[in-house]
């Protein structure tokens, strides 16, 4: 893994975490990956943010953000959707490796009720496998989803 900065043993172990689930799934990893843009102008020692954009694919919006003290998914701009301490990470690393597989082959349904939002995982069968009630606490979050407002994604992979 080589990449044009530098960047802390932290950060780079966070991505081989997220390369090794990539690479689980057969595709490339994040550095090779045309569905993984990793915004390098905010780039730093203890901070890497990473957009997933799939091309040509109806697939719900993540932004990752690998900082010094832990991993963070925002989905469709939910900020701090799911978040996790490197402690975290270190001690429940196959529960945290199966989400994160989990959200990237999955269709995800959200539903937004103003700053409440549930998600829902559906297998390729169209079981529902996952909910989750998200609940953002930021001000102005969801304020411009309607009242009431479905979302269907497909998987990104």
């Amino acid at each position: 893994m080589e990449f044009s900065f530098e960047l802390d043993d932290l950060i780079i172990n966070q991505v081989r975490f997220l390369d090794k689930i990539l690479n689980g799934l057969n595709v490339a990893n994040i550095e090779d990956n045309p569905d993984f843009l990793i915004n390098r102008e905010s780039a730093g020692t203890f901070f890497l943010q990473i957009q997933i954009l799939p091309k040509n694919r109806n697939t719900v919006p993540i932004h990752i953000f690998l900082e010094g003290d832990g991993l963070r998914i925002d989905i469709d701009g939910i900020p701090e959707t799911f978040e996790w301490a490197n402690k975290d990470l270190e001690e429940s690393e196959t529960m945290v490796s199966n989400f994160i597989n989990e959200l990237l082959t999955s269709y995800i349904l959200l539903e937004y009720f103003g700053n409440r939002t549930t998600m829902s995982l559906f297998n390729s069968k169209g079981m529902q496998t996952k909910y989750y009630k998200l609940r953002s606490y930021l001000p102005f979050t969801g304020m411009f989803k309607k009242a009431s407002e479905k979302r269907l994604f497909f998987p990104i992979y």
